[in-house]
C-alpha cells in the first residue's frame, strides 16, 4: 500500500472511531460489541500492512512437505 493512502485511513479510521465512541451508549450492547471487534481488527490490519517485510508465520515447517521446485519458488518469492 502506498504511504499516503495508509497515513489517511488510518485519520479517517480514527476519526470514525472516536465517532463510535460518542454513539456507542445508544446502541444495543451486542451490535456496540460487534462494531468495536470489526474496529479492532481492521486498525490489527494497518498496523499489519506497515510492516510489509516481516514473516508473519514462519513457514520452515511446512516447506518440508513440498516438492524442491516448490521450495525454490517459495525462496525466489
Amino acid at each position: 500500500m502506498d504511504k499516503v493512502f495508509r497515513i489517511i485511513f488510518g485519520c479517517v479510521l480514527l476519526f470514525m472511531f472516536f465517532r463510535y465512541l460518542r454513539k456507542r451508549k445508544r446502541w444495543e450492547p451486542s451490535q456496540s460489541r460487534i462494531v468495536g471487534l470489526l474496529y479492532l481488527l481492521t486498525f490489527l490490519i494497518l498496523i499489519a500492512s506497515l510492516f510489509p517485510n516481516v514473516q508473519l508465520m514462519p513457514i520452515n515447517y511446512i516447506n518440508d512437505y513440498f516438492s524442491p521446485q516448490m521450495k525454490m519458488w517459495v525462496k525466489q518469492s
